[in-house]
C-alpha cells in the first residue's frame, strides 16, 4: 500500500491556561495562577520547530488556538507566543496581526479595569 504525505494547511496550537476551571471542561486545561507559562511557551517553540522539521507545511491557510483560554497570557506572553506562531508557520500576516491585535487589546482593557 502506498501512502502519500499531504503537507498540513491547518495547525491547531493548545495555551492550556484559564482564569479558573469550569465543572464541565473536560478539555487538558490549568488555572493559571502559579504555572509556568513560560516554561510551557519553551516547550511549545521545541515542539513547533520539530513539526515543522518532519512535516513542513505549503502554505497554512488556518491556525486554531485553544486550551483553556489563550487571551489571559500576559501580554509579553502573547508576544512570544505570536512571534513563534509567525516565525514556524507563516500565514496571511495581515489577518493574523489584525485579529490578534483586537485580542490584544482586550486583554489589556481587561488588564487595567481589574
Amino acid at each position: 500500500m502506498l501512502v502519500t504525505y499531504t503537507a498540513p494547511t491547518t495547525v491547531y496550537i493548545h495555551i492550556p491556561f484559564c482564569t479558573n476551571k469550569c465543572h464541565y471542561c473536560d478539555f487538558n486545561s490549568y488555572v493559571l495562577k502559579g504555572q509556568p507559562v513560560m516554561e510551557y511557551l519553551d516547550a511549545l517553540e521545541r515542539e513547533m520547530e520539530l513539526t515543522v522539521k518532519n512535516n513542513p507545511p505549503v502554505k497554512v491557510e488556518t491556525i486554531f488556538v485553544g486550551g483553556g483560554t489563550p487571551t489571559v497570557l500576559l501580554p509579553n506572553q502573547m508576544e512570544r507566543f505570536l512571534q513563534m506562531v509567525r516565525t514556524y508557520f507563516p500565514a496571511d500576516s495581515t489577518k493574523l496581526s489584525s485579529r490578534w491585535k483586537l485580542i490584544r487589546e482586550q486583554r489589556m482593557k481587561t488588564s487595567l479595569q481589574s
